[in-house]
């Protein structure tokens, strides 16, 4: 079990102030309202859901038309850094048989990185 402590957390819903997050088996478990953070703990100034980019050609300097693990990877630790936690490949006009290896290799990242975050 890990204890957060977060001055704000921000959603759809509601702006919480000065609130206890309980995370479990990597799961938020609990949100609780507490009186006063710690003093001695490390606090956060704000927790938001993590976003989703439905359009993105890469980052980190990578390209998803790189088409190859490593390109994968660096771009999807680099939006995981900046908070985004899901995000779509967008691609450029290419030659057929580049989509095709974008999506043989887009597929074997995805399973091999599900099997991984399982």
């Amino acid at each position: 079990m890990e204890k957060y402590y977060v001055n704000y957390i921000v959603n759809a819903e509601s702006i919480r102030e000065c609130c206890e997050i309980i995370v479990e088996d990597n799961t938020i478990s609990q949100i609780n309202k507490i009186k006063n953070l710690p003093e001695d703990k490390q606090t956060f100034w704000y927790a938001v859901p993590g976003f989703i980019d439905i359009h993105t050609h890469g980052g980190d300097g990578f390209d998803i038309m790189d088409c190859n693990q490593n390109a994968f990877s660096r771009i999807a630790q680099y939006h995981l850094h900046n908070g985004t936690t899901s995000f779509v490949g967008s691609t450029i006009t290419a030659p057929l048989d580049k989509i095709e290896l974008l999506l043989k290799n887009g597929k074997t990242f995805k399973k091999i990185n599900h099997e991984k975050a399982l």
